[in-house]
């Protein structure tokens, strides 16, 4: 059994490649070295980057909860 798309507007990215139809910028600076270093990427800089405002809402959290706990208080047994 084989599937054409012959005649329903699907092209693979080859034949679009060869045919020029295909229009995809290339990538440029660190995005075109490595690609741990694209949109969502795993690199420590752009994970840093990308999760600053929830960094600073958990530190933030920290700050309010540690001035919440006295400082002497006892075990529960």
């Amino acid at each position: 059994m084989t599937i054409s798309f012959e005649g329903s507007g699907f092209m693979s990215l080859n034949q679009a490649i060869v045919s020029g139809q295909e229009h995809r910028r290339p990538y440029h600076g660190a995005k075109a070295v490595d690609s741990a270093c694209r949109n969502h990427g795993s690199c420590s800089y752009c994970r840093n980057n990308r999760l600053h405002h929830i960094y600073k809402k958990q530190s933030a959290m920290d700050y309010r909860l540690k001035e919440r706990v006295p400082q002497n208080h006892h075990q529960i047994r």
